[in-house]
């Protein structure tokens, strides 16, 4: 089990998540760079907002803070996510550069991942395939 603390502007979470809760190997993983920093980022049919890690958020610098409501969101990994910080980023993607909201999450998020990017109805998932409009990438089951 791995310790974690989360936190807003007013309180501090803890809890604990086992990281061999899922296989590393069937995650459909990318390369992605935000503001030059190249970070791994687990494409997510089931996610309703993106996730990065605070780690990640600390080493970006060109950002924007959107204004949001506080959030929680819970992980494939059972991991209560606590947010009151929505940033926009330009984000790369092969080489296309995207404009991209993140929910900022008060810890790291994985040792497999940086952030969690949600996937919309442009995502076609066939025979462990994903494709969106510009990346198609193939992983094993």
């Amino acid at each position: 089990m791995t310790d974690i603390v989360g936190s807003n502007s007013s309180q501090t979470y803890t809890g604990q998540f086992d990281p061999c809760v899922f296989s590393h190997s069937s995650l459909p993983i990318i390369d992605v760079l935000i503001n030059n920093v190249k970070m791994k980022a687990l494409l997510d049919t089931g996610a309703t907002m993106n996730i990065l890690s605070l780690s990640v958020f600390n080493k970006i610098r060109d950002f924007l803070v959107v204004n949001g409501s506080p959030v929680e969101l819970k992980t494939i990994t059972g991991l209560t996510i606590y947010s009151d910080t929505v940033i926009c980023v330009n984000m790369n993607i092969n080489d296309i550069c995207l404009k991209t909201q993140f929910v900022v999450a008060g810890t790291d998020l994985s040792p497999t991942f940086d952030l969690i990017l949600k996937t919309s109805s442009s995502v076609l998932i066939l025979s462990s395939t994903v494709k969106i409009q510009f990346l198609e990438m193939m992983w094993y089951l």
